[in-house]
């Protein structure tokens, strides 16, 4: 009863107090928006916005009316608020508890349930939303998967807001009396270092700090605290009871409670409540006229640990051998030592649980076949059902002093999604007669296209795994601009079970159209284009191609050309640059003369065509070969648009075209001849594979 009783009134002090039982809500977020701005231990989270999440402004991108940033700094000074949510803000590496016994230590606090941070019985009702590592994870998830701006804005923002108040809380755990169970209500190191002065300046300025980092090497690995591995960056559980070890803090791969509870003092436990810093191992020594404590024993050296009082230095003279008991203080001058110590592990710390939480990444390239989609032109409406992709885990754990990846996080069952992101044309024909577009000719917002589900035992990171994604319930339009293509994993990635989320992200090529024609309706002779009865009905004509004059035409065999129409089979094949083709992607069957096929596809920057032409009269099996760039139909992050050039062969457009056509003695000018145009639109292909 006693328990309770005192627990009750430490927290109504604390309701009175809070403002001191924490860094400044402006030191958090100063120290936020410094990890936002800066690349830390080899991570930019406004690198991962622009290449992972195609955020083409990363931090300053604005989600409802503020920068991501302003909303990682709005986290970090929130997390304080409503005031009792810090009393969850305690950990003491000693006993792995928090404050008091009704409250949770800041480790279990992050890792809380999903929605349980807001089930808490003193602030029912009283907060907007949870913001755990559970949690977090879930806004991101649903920001990711979301079709709708507006949900997709409402989660991106929880989950920056989110990292913001999980960043405060491993900040947090730099502060001796968050570490110590103190709960001082006085003027104490984190008004000093916020700058509670007369002018209310900072006494530390965070941009001029060099960051100090846990070894991330370390940070997946399991933690019989909490089960994600996080915890790590709070508490080890090496510097333990009953032995605790000081010596042990002074490691990289120590917590950062753990290293502040050890190496310093906190207001209310001077050289009392905990086993270290010891008295017996501190040296006393006189500096500007004022006693000095500084803490010399096997744990960090702190210069001005303390300060004696001035009725210590009375009793010194009356009771030399009683030196524990003398009074002492901690002064701004031992602020200043331990903000050097402690402020660049909370900025160190706390960037790593923004890197480890961004950790997740998958590798997206095309497949075997090349092409990520391919469908028939001839079908209306025209849209991608499906797209393929080789997939592989790249999440670093462990990297060189270059950036390197040396290890891998593995990647066990899960599911993966995919995610296509584009702006739809307001002005597409099927025919592409308004194209190219322009930036005036698309939507403002991107629109989404998510795939079904699709469940996996793992993902390798030592070869790619191809996978095709079903778009049929949500498909793709043709008519695009700015397309990307994002995978999301959400399932197990190291030790960080059910619901770690990887994501990779591919620039697409736009639609790309090709048409396949079949030209021989027409024969090219001297440079004019002649249908075959006009030259076997004109004695000049026909002796151009009846060489042997003997009356017959189109005797190949003597080198004569062949001038009649006919229809043609054709295989095409999609492969990469440094390959072989080894699958035929599409066929069409007796392509008639006078007629074209239209496919259209989705692929990679540059990519390798084979187009096999078989006749069986006249006799004919010929491969053609050519390298191709994809269409690109996008702005760019100077908002400059960029377009692919359209060609018009027949009056049809398209990006690109082959055609089948003969010609005697010279090919020169026959793709800039008079053809006649085509009004028909084109030919249905027998197979497409995919």
């Amino acid at each position: 009863m006693k328990k309770i009783i005192m627990s009750l009134i430490l927290i109504s002090l604390f309701r009175l107090s809070i403002p001191c039982c924490a860094f400044e809500g402006k030191t958090h977020a100063k120290i936020n928006k410094y990890i936002a701005e800066n690349t830390l231990d080899q991570f930019s989270i406004n690198t991962f916005l622009i290449n992972i999440l195609g955020f083409q402004k990363g931090v300053k991108e604005s989600i409802q009316s503020k920068y991501i940033w302003q909303w990682l700094e709005e986290g970090g000074e929130k997390e304080d608020s409503p005031i009792a949510r810090a009393l969850n803000h305690f950990h003491n590496p000693l006993n792995n508890e928090g404050l008091i016994a009704i409250n949770k230590s800041l480790i279990i606090w992050s890792q809380l349930p999903i929605g349980e941070q807001a089930e808490q019985f003193w602030a029912k009702g009283s907060w907007k939303a949870p913001y755990s590592w559970h949690d977090t994870r879930q806004y991101f998830y649903n920001a990711l998967i979301s079709q709708d701006k507006n949900i997709q804005d409402i989660n991106f923002v929880k989950t920056f807001r989110g990292l913001g108040q999980l960043m405060h809380l491993v900040q947090d755990s730099s502060v001796p009396l968050h570490t110590r169970d103190d709960i001082h209500i006085l003027p104490d190191y984190e008004k000093w270092v916020a700058g509670r002065n007369k002018d209310r300046e900072a006494n530390v300025n965070i941009d001029s700090m060099t960051p100090m980092f846990f070894d991330y090497s370390m940070i997946n690995e399991s933690n019989s605290i909490a089960p994600v591995p996080i915890a790590n960056l709070v508490d080890t559980d090496k510097y333990v009871w009953p032995e605790p070890d000081p010596s042990v803090t002074l490691v990289s791969d120590i917590g950062l409670a753990e290293y502040s509870n050890a190496n310093f003092l906190s207001d209310d436990t001077i050289f009392s409540g905990f086993p270290y810093p010891k008295m017996s191992e501190s040296i006393f020594y006189i500096e500007n006229g004022r006693w000095y404590i500084a803490g010399n024993g096997s744990g960090e050296y702190v210069k001005h640990l303390a300060r004696l009082s001035s009725l210590s230095i009375l009793r010194s003279a009356f009771f030399p051998w009683d030196y524990t008991r003398y009074p002492a203080k901690i002064d701004k001058v031992c602020y200043g030592d331990y903000a050097s110590f402690l402020v660049p592990r909370a900025i160190g710390y706390s960037s790593q649980l923004l890197k480890y939480f961004f950790r997740g990444r998958i590798e997206i390239s095309s497949p075997e076949g090349s092409v990520y989609s391919l469908i028939d032109g001839a079908l209306s409406p025209q849209q991608f059902t499906y797209i393929e992709a080789k997939l592989r885990n790249v999440t670093p754990i462990e990297t060189n002093d270059d950036g390197q990846v040396i290890s891998y996080d593995q990647m066990g069952s899960g599911t993966l999604l995919a995610v296509a992101k584009y702006k739809e044309r307001t002005d597409y024909q099927e025919d592409l007669s308004t194209d190219p577009p322009d930036s005036s000719s698309r939507a403002d917002n991107f629109s989404y296209s998510v795939s079904a589900p699709i469940e996996i035992s793992s993902l390798d990171s030592a070869n790619g795994m191809e996978f095709t994604f079903d778009f049929s319930s949500n498909p793709i339009p043709v008519g695009i601009t700015d397309l990307y293509l994002q995978v999301i994993f959400k399932g197990t990635l190291g030790n960080e079970t059910d619901d770690a989320i990887a994501v990779g992200m591919k620039d697409l090529s736009e639609p790309m159209q090709i048409t396949i024609w079949n030209s021989t309706d027409m024969f090219y002779l001297d440079g004019v284009l002649k249908k075959a009865t006009d030259i076997s009905s004109d004695s000049y004509l026909r002796n151009r191609v009846d060489l042997d004059n003997d009356g017959n035409l189109n005797e190949t065999a003597i080198g004569e050309p062949y001038i009649e129409p006919y229809n043609i089979d054709t295989e095409i094949s999609f492969y990469a640059l440094d390959s072989a083709p080894s699958t035929v992607n599409v066929y069409y069957s007796q392509l008639p003369y006078g007629e074209y096929g239209r496919l259209i596809f989705l692929s990679d920057d540059r990519f390798n065509i084979r187009i096999n032409r078989k006749a069986v009269y006249p006799p004919t099996n010929d491969e053609m070969d050519y390298t191709l760039s994809g269409v690109v139909n996008q702005g760019t992050s100077e908002d400059v648009f960029e377009n692919t050039y359209v060609s018009t062969f027949r009056g049809i457009r398209q990006h690109n075209w082959h055609s089948y056509a003969g010609y005697y003695p010279f090919i020169t000018g026959i793709s800039t001849a008079p053809w006649p145009e085509v009004t028909d639109g084109p030919v249905s292909t027998t197979t497409i594979n995919p």
